[in-house]
């Protein structure tokens, strides 16, 4: 449920995807840019509820004062003559599930400019587009986008260019390679910062040459 519920989260450009028909609470993908949580099962039959079952009457709080939205997992306990509510524990969830491992690359691109880029053209060179660029990213806006590796050695790299009047021309390269031997790649835009797997943000300009999957994110 976790490849789907980020390729929904790609796909709406969104921060948060919350599912709940599983019936198993979740409280996040292992290493994502967005947030998925399941709210787990609001009815379990009391028979298969702790402490002699398994279930709890979990669900989802979520935050839109916040900035970037948080969501959180909890459940309901009777606890004495009162109902308290407490954290739920919740595990992740992988995107790609081992023994399978996951080079995708993820990629943001922000739009400054004052009127839209057109996508003139994209290219998978290795992989698939899970979540394709978009012909158009709007002034002011952002495009998500997800290059997922087949099985095999080769991991992921691929291309996309687009075209506006306050920006010109421009071209974004991307890869996260199977290969210990090689390195993940990115250019392009008028900066960029990248990542990988569960690290941090790097600086501005420098890649994110190690680990998987890769994240970049680009500005026009």
């Amino acid at each position: 449920m976790g490849w789907f519920a980020q390729r929904q989260a790609f796909e709406s450009n969104a921060q948060v995807v919350v599912f709940g028909h599983t019936h198993m609470p979740i409280s996040g993908l292992d290493t994502t840019l967005v947030q998925y949580v399941n709210s787990g099962f609001e009815c379990p039959a009391i028979p298969d509820m702790l402490p002699r079952g398994e279930q709890v009457i979990s669900f989802v709080l979520l935050d839109l004062d916040t900035q970037p939205f948080t969501a959180r997992v909890l459940r309901a306990a009777k606890i004495g003559d009162a109902i308290e509510i407490l954290p739920c524990a919740a595990p992740t969830t992988p995107i790609v599930r081992p023994p399978f491992a996951d080079f995708s690359t993820y990629v943001l691109i922000d739009n400054p400019g004052t009127d839209s880029m057109r996508l003139v053209g994209a290219q998978a060179n290795h992989g698939y587009w899970v979540v394709p660029p978009p012909e158009e990213i709007p002034a002011r806006g952002q495009a998500m986008l997800w290059l997922q590796d087949y099985p095999g050695a080769r991991g992921s790299e691929g291309s996309c260019s687009y075209t506006s009047s306050s920006l010109g021309h421009q071209v974004f390269t991307f890869s996260c390679p199977l290969s210990p031997l090689s390195a993940n790649t990115a250019s392009g835009g008028s900066s960029f910062r990248t990542k990988s797997g569960t690290g941090s943000w790097l600086p501005p300009g420098r890649v994110a040459k190690s680990g998987h999957p890769f994240y970049v994110e680009f500005t026009a």
